[in-house]
């Protein structure tokens, strides 16, 4: 039978927490239209809104 490295095992479990509390902290931000992807959004509306009465 071989035996498990334990450090392996404790570095994929650091960075499992690492990626969990990075999301957890921005979860409030996420998701957030930016930029183009914002104006893009509010002239698709005013099109959909204006252009078929």
């Amino acid at each position: 039978m071989k035996k498990v490295k334990i450090l392996p095992i404790y570095l994929s479990f650091l960075i499992l927490i690492y990626i969990l509390f990075v999301i957890i902290v921005n979860l409030s931000s996420f998701p957030r239209l930016h930029g183009d992807e914002a104006w893009f959004g509010l002239n698709a509306r005013e099109i959909l809104h204006h252009c078929f009465d």
